[in-house]
């Protein structure tokens, strides 16, 4: 096993900021935007209050939205994972 020239994190953070970048458009992607989205959205179970850990989730608007439709304990510490 070789060790990689930069650390895991920038390059997931790289990648993160990649992701952010293109689905901060919905016109880079519009099957993300209003199909994959919503439908995931939709598909979550009616729960009261849960706790919600967003972890290697992206850029964080998942969290962003759990904590502001689902739920007031929301831990997405990390900075771009």
């Amino acid at each position: 096993m070789t060790t990689p020239e930069r650390p895991i994190a920038e390059i997931y953070n790289e990648a993160a900021r990649a992701y952010d970048t293109h689905l901060s458009d919905s016109t880079n992607s519009p099957l993300h935007a209003y199909y994959e989205k919503p439908a995931m959205h939709a598909a979550l179970p009616e729960l009261e209050n849960p706790t919600v850990l967003d972890i290697g989730a992206g850029n964080g608007t998942e969290a962003q939205w759990a904590n502001r439709e689902l739920s007031r304990d929301v831990d997405d510490t990390a900075q771009y994972m």
